[in-house]
């Protein structure tokens, strides 16, 4: 992961926007991982560390300094490309803690040693075996 990734405007001074993330593995079977999904992953616990900007939020409400704030990712099960990216999970975002993450942002972040990642991928099948999703949501995953 490139963070900050710095950009240039026309030959203007470098712009800092965010981050990027490069594909380095040499494991054949990560090579055409979809890593947006790995880079979102990163963005949410980034802003889960940093918390609200307003602290009105309702979901942070009830949110104290002894809160374990869990972050876990849910995708569809697609057979054979679900073991890839879940094996790919557990070596990369399952692998993060607090310190880690800490030590990666610099210091900032007022809710990083609150962070809890769950070290494996959730599934929509699994989580949601009586069709609790929206019907919508559900007819368009086929479940």
């Amino acid at each position: 992961m490139a963070y900050p990734k710095h950009w240039e405007d026309d030959k203007k001074e470098e712009v800092v926007i965010g981050f990027t993330i490069q594909p380095t593995s040499t494991k054949k079977d990560y090579q055409k991982i979809y890593l947006d999904g790995i880079k979102q992953c990163l963005s949410h616990i980034i802003g889960i560390c940093n918390g609200p900007q307003n602290n009105d939020e309702p979901c942070w409400k009830n949110v104290s300094p002894d809160t374990k704030l869990r972050f876990g990712c849910i995708v569809y099960k697609f057979p054979g490309e679900f073991t890839k990216y879940n094996s790919f999970y557990k070596e990369t975002i399952g692998q993060l803690n607090p310190q880690i993450i800490s030590e990666a942002m610099n210091g900032k972040g007022s809710y990083t040693q609150q962070i809890e990642i769950l070290p494996e991928l959730l599934t929509y099948q699994e989580l949601f075996k009586n069709n609790e999703l929206l019907p919508k949501i559900a007819k368009y995953y086929n479940l």
